[in-house]
């Protein structure tokens, strides 16, 4: 490529203001073609440099939370390169980053908020490779002419090219990543306002650091995009998502009040514009509930001893509201019996471990997801699965700062799950769970499922003074707890 000033190179080697290249050449768009004209000691190391540590995390959050497609698995390489910033996404996955462009991201602002500003520049480079901006690269290495081919042939090739070409619009390809990044950094949890709020406008910093081109409001030639462009377009797709959130809260509502397929149709429309680990979820949850129904059609007998699962209230779709719309976010959590294997609609249950599992991938430290994900095992009949993944809740939790309610929660829940893995296995494991009971108790003193739990299991290994005065405890925790109900008179006075 021809280089005919410091302008053109800006454009077509480091393209700052999109981050990236995203019209690719034949050659040099694969991580081995670059090393091979690069020194290797460019490349930082991030278990030795602290900027490369920070920018493979968010890399790795904000991987999870995008969207994916066939092909090559997403890359980061960190260059040591302290001045000129800029950011490349290559045709086999890979995407570059200087240590200048993390710099940019950072400076001037709280740490949140440079994170924030990282995760959309990666999350733009993410969205290159996912939108399939490099379907050109893999036509033109198919498309070489070949010898044998006959003069008809060779033409209708190369017309096709020239249609390829043709329908090359970086400058919109440039604006749909923006788009595209904005939504995966707040998918990942990044407070994606720091990148357009007007006192804070991220496209003019990092054209401050750049070129005085994009803060005139001029495009980087007639490719690129401009400061206004790039900033409408991102408020464009951060308002969708935020006229969607009415939908998220409509599934909430309608899941409280047990109308599972009304739920199940506003969680979808709400997927459908932004990809929510809650919403994720939140689906399964709806999903669990179906299969629960039916497997209470087919053994009509209550389970006996209780579980805890959550329905997410909030999204991190909120993160795209301006901070004063936000409001507070409320927790809740019911409730439910689950034991035994489904029957029938075993598609159900399919289908909610999908979604569980779909959230967990998007935020492997999502413990809510973790946890209801054991519910569904100990619905299913698989206590040692959901042992498991309590376990693995249990330290996301931890890890997080999770409060003691939650945690109370998972350790009741395991507590249940130990007792059927005890039935399986044919093993007495009744002191394990009381553990998990009593410890879930100390956390949460009025939660009534582990003390509805603790009254039960005595009553079962023939404790009768325990049996009642847990059974006791729950009536002043709960006075008009329908567990009171399902404990009945089989416990004395």
């Amino acid at each position: 490529m021809r280089i005919v000033g410091p302008l053109l190179l800006f454009l077509t080697v480091v393209a700052p203001a999109a981050f990236a290249q995203t019209f690719p050449s034949p050659s040099g768009q694969t991580r081995q073609a670059w090393e091979a004209t690069a020194p290797k000691e460019k490349i930082l190391d991030p278990d030795r440099d602290s900027r490369a540590a920070l920018a493979h995390k968010v890399f790795a959050r904000v991987r999870a939370a995008a969207d994916k497609r066939p092909g090559p698995t997403p890359q980061l390489v960190i260059l040591d390169e302290e001045g000129y910033p800029w950011a490349r996404s290559l045709a086999d996955g890979t995407t570059l980053l200087t240590v200048g462009a993390v710099k940019v991201c950072l400076a001037g602002v709280p740490r949140p908020q440079g994170e924030a500003r990282l995760a959309f520049v990666i999350g733009h480079e993410l969205a290159h490779q996912v939108t399939g901006d490099f379907w050109h690269y893999f036509f033109y290495q198919a498309a070489r002419p070949d010898a044998t081919l006959a003069p008809e042939e060779k033409e209708a090739l190369a017309r096709a090219v020239g249609i390829a070409k043709e329908s090359d619009s970086v400058r919109a390809k440039e604006l749909k990543a923006d788009q595209y990044g904005a939504l995966y950094a707040s998918q990942a949890g990044y407070d994606i306002r720091a990148v357009v709020d007007a006192d804070v406008n991220f496209f003019r910093a990092w054209g401050e650091a750049t070129t005085p081109a994009i803060l005139s409001g001029l495009p980087l030639g007639k490719s690129h995009p401009a400061v206004a462009e790039r900033a409408a377009a991102v408020e464009a797709a951060l308002g969708r998502v935020a006229d969607e959130l009415a939908t998220f809260e409509k599934g909430v509502k309608a899941y409280r009040q047990g109308s599972w397929d009304l739920a199940k149709g506003h969680f979808e429309r709400f997927l459908a514009a932004y990809q929510s680990r809650e919403a994720f979820n939140n689906l399964g949850l709806v999903y669990y509930q179906l299969a629960a129904e039916e497997r209470l059609a087919f053994t009509p007998e209550p389970s006996a001893f209780t579980l805890s699962l959550t329905v997410d209230p909030s999204t991190r779709g909120k993160n795209t509201l301006p901070r004063k719309e936000r409001g507070m976010e409320m927790s809740a959590s019911f409730s439910a019996d689950a034991a035994g294997a489904p029957l029938r609609f075993d598609r159900y249950v399919t289908a909610a471990r999908d979604y569980f599992n779909e959230a967990i991938a998007r935020d492997p430290a999502y413990y809510e997801a973790r946890n209801n994900l054991a519910c569904l095992y100990q619905l299913k009949g698989d206590p040692s699965l959901a042992v498991g993944e309590l376990d693995l809740a249990l330290t996301a939790a931890r890890d997080a700062g999770a409060d003691a309610a939650t945690v109370a929660r998972y350790r009741n829940n395991r507590g249940v799950a130990t007792l059927a893995l005890g039935e399986r296995l044919g093993a007495d494991l009744a002191e394990k769970a009381r553990l998990d009971f009593t410890e879930a108790i100390r956390l949460a003193p009025a939660y009534p499922e582990p003390l509805f739990n603790l009254a039960l299991l005595a009553r079962r290994t023939g404790n009768e003074p325990d049996a009642r005065r847990w059974r006791d405890r729950l009536a002043k925790a709960a006075p008009k707890s329908e567990l009171l109900i399902r404990l009945g008179t089989s416990i004395g006075k």
